[in-house]
């Protein structure tokens, strides 16, 4: 499948684009098939199991593998036919990030920077800075944890002033300090109007980091939007916790807008149907009165949180039924 462009490149909305990519290993297909859209300016997590063609889909939109079929572009560029171009405004980790053990963080910027821009060394401090290792930027790198290596590659992508940072794994060795601080980077990057392409297997820190997200399984994109949308794509659940359980379980399991209801020790859990006349915080306010004029004391009323990763195993166990 062909692009159709109208703007010129690098002037587009999307930071990376893909249609109907196709990557095989002799027989085996890595990637089937991908139709991928990462809009600027947004954290876009790429989720899905080990194995499941997270890596792979990766290196085959740098250009590092090459692809059986379908189309590439970032920043608008055509891969390969305009890699020098587009690369040039990219800055990528892919699998673990190797460095010179013998050297020192900063000489490991400093032999990459040399092989760039003349301005790029002059991004090196800023960079140690940025990533947390300006205290620990003339330590050798055979001395850094696996934690402070992934730091020190994030680093190194920044000296090409990236408008697209793809990240694979790179919460990998970070204790969770130093996940909430890669969290709070990310963002910043995102707020200066970068993309950041965060491929992980943690999908509850995609969650907390990314507005956006594609779910990989078996080399297929089985989803792909918004992560509000897609972790909220099941109907809404409502907790209710109350002084009189039997009484309110009689009243809500009559009520026309749920669908179904449970009971817990603790608590009574409400699904709300997603018909086009139910509005769910019109039926939460509805059941609140109707409970409360039957005498039921209220102690809280709770709207169950639906992880990223139950969707995902959501989506992936209907993939194996069907499959």
């Amino acid at each position: 499948m062909e692009f159709n462009r109208d703007s010129e490149p690098g002037d587009v909305e999307a930071a990376i684009e893909t249609r109907g990519l196709t990557k095989r290993f002799g027989d085996r297909v890595a990637v089937n098939n991908v139709d991928l859209t990462v809009p600027r300016a947004s954290a876009f997590g790429f989720v899905g199991p080990n194995g499941a063609g997270k890596t792979t889909l990766v290196r085959t939109i740098l250009g590092l593998t090459r692809r059986a079929s379908g189309n590439v572009r970032l920043l608008g560029y055509s891969m390969p036919e305009q890699h020098n171009l587009a690369l040039a405004r990219v800055g990528a980790i892919v699998e673990e990030p190797l460095f010179h053990l013998h050297l020192t963080g900063r000489e490991n910027l400093q032999v990459v920077a040399a092989a760039r821009e003349p301005h790029a060394h002059a991004r090196i401090a800023p960079a140690l800075a940025r990533v947390g290792l300006a205290d620990r930027a003339d330590e050798r790198v055979r001395a850094y944890s696996m934690g402070m290596r992934q730091r020190l590659g994030v680093a190194r992508c920044l000296l090409a002033d990236p408008l697209l940072l793809i990240l694979d794994e790179p919460m990998n060795g970070l204790d969770p300090a130093g996940i909430e601080e890669f969290r709070e980077m990310i963002n910043g990057f995102v707020g200066e109007g970068r993309t950041v392409f965060l491929s992980s297997h943690l999908l509850d820190e995609v969650q907390k980091t990314c507005d956006r997200v594609a779910i990989i399984d078996q080399g297929n994109i089985l989803m792909q939007g918004l992560v509000e949308d897609i972790a909220g794509g099941r109907r809404p659940t409502v907790r209710f916790r109350c002084d009189s359980p039997d009484v309110a379980e009689d009243l809500l399991g009559a009520h026309p807008a749920v669908e179904q209801i449970q009971r817990t020790d603790s608590a009574i859990i409400v699904t709300i149907r997603t018909e086009p006349s139910t509005d769910t915080d019109t039926a939460v306010a509805d059941l609140n009165r109707l409970l409360v004029e039957a005498g039921v004391s209220i102690f809280a009323i709770e709207a169950e949180r639906v992880s990223l990763e139950e969707r995902f195993l959501e989506i992936t166990s209907r993939l194996e039924v069907t499959g």
